[in-house]
Order: C-alpha cells, then structure tokens, then sequence
C-alpha cells in the first residue's frame, strides 16, 4: 500500500488531532479501544481532497458487532455499507488472522473538506466482522478483490468490485497504519483491528429494514440487518 506522501502531513494533522481527542475521549468515558481504519483507499477520492495516499481512523470499541447482528442505534443517520476486510494484529506488528468485514459509515452530512472527514474518524459508525481465518490461509485466496467479495443489499443493485483497492499482501496494510500512527502520537498494538479499506468506490445505502450480506467465498460470508422505522 502507497504510503500517504510526507508533504501530506501538515494537511492532515488538524482533523487527526481532533479524531483523536476524540478517541482518548471515548477511552476515558469507558469504551475499549479495539483498533484501526484505512481510509480514502480510492484514488478519485484522494485526489477530490488533495492527498496523495491513503489514511487512518479509529473504530469504535463500543459498536464492533458480530455478522447477524441487528443495527439498531442512530435511526436518522444515513447509514452506507462498506464490504472490507478485518486484520487482527499479533505480536512485533506480525498479521495474525483475517476476518470478512463490513463497515458501517455515516453520509448524512457529507464532509465539506479534509478537516471534516478526518475528525469524523472518516464517517466511522460500526464494524461488523464474521469468523477469522488464519493469515495464512487468507493468502491463498487469490480472488479476494477481483472475484470477491460479492455484496448484496436489499433494494440495492450490487457496486462494482475496484480492483487493486486493497493491497493482495494484506500484512501492507498493516505496516501501513503502523507507519502512520506514530506521527500522530499514537501506536499500533498486538490484538488490535484494522479494517483495510473498502473493496467497491460506490457504497450503497443501508435504509432501515434492509440486510446486507458480503460473501468472501473461501474466506466466509459476514452479514448485518437494520431495524425498520
């Protein structure tokens, strides 16, 4: 994965400071802090904000939700549906296990520049995360991001695969966020999550009453509905 260039850095830095009180903020009122985000993964959209890579978020301990799961928090948030993938991170930085993913983010209020999308954590809502593989058995996939996924949404037609958006070498993805979370005062840690960016350009909406169901063919199926109105 392209690192985010440095000449990106002062740009990023005033949306990264408030993600991130935000962040110590939700630890100090009890949430457990379980990992990561790779971001603006889609090039047309780095170019729209004026950076050169990639960037990082943080997930929310308190809505990391099992595949079957039940969304029913937030009723008026415009909910979009990410198909992604799920790195657990083991000891020395080392990829541990792979998980099929769906990330959940906000479109109510489409940010209006880099500050805004940044310090909403980059529209983070909710991870939902099915079984995990080893990495090693990941690796041997060599459709994921070509073949599959395959995302179905209840009244929705299914967004185009963009291939290449996530990196074949998935441990990429990880010495990714564990370069860039140093420059913003913070660390990557054994047991921590890292969603790797979403496989479509296009998300589809979530509206109340739907199902979203993401198939990863060899590396399993993860699902999650949201309550009607």
């Amino acid at each position: 994965m392209t690192a985010t260039a440095n000449d990106d850095f002062e740009q990023l830095r005033p949306g990264m400071e408030v993600q991130l009180l935000r962040r110590r903020e939700a630890i100090a009122a009890g949430m457990t802090p379980r990992g990561w985000k790779v971001g603006l993964n889609v090039a047309g959209v780095q170019a729209h904000f004026g950076i050169g890579g990639p960037c990082v978020g943080w997930l929310d301990g308190r809505r990391v939700l099992a595949s079957g799961a039940l969304v029913d928090f937030l009723p008026d948030v415009s909910m979009r549906i990410e198909p992604e993938v799920c790195l657990r991170v083991g000891e020395g930085g080392r990829l541990e296990a792979v998980a099929p993913a769906l990330e959940i983010v906000d479109f109510t209020t489409p940010p209006k520049d880099l500050f805004a999308l940044l310090s909403s954590s980059i529209l983070h809502v909710a991870t939902v995360v099915g079984a995990f593989v080893p990495a090693e058995q990941a690796a041997r996939i060599p459709e994921l991001g070509r073949r599959w996924p395959i995302l179905e949404v209840t009244g929705e037609p299914t967004p185009p695969l963009g291939e290449g958006l996530v990196p074949a070498d998935l441990q990429a993805s990880v010495d990714f966020v564990a370069g860039m979370l140093p420059r913003f005062g913070e660390r990557l840690m054994a047991g921590d999550l890292i969603l790797a960016g979403s496989y479509a350009a296009a998300v589809p909406p979530l509206a109340p009453g739907a199902r979203a169901r993401a198939d990863f063919g060899p590396l399993g199926i993860v699902e999650v509905e949201r309550a009607g109105r």
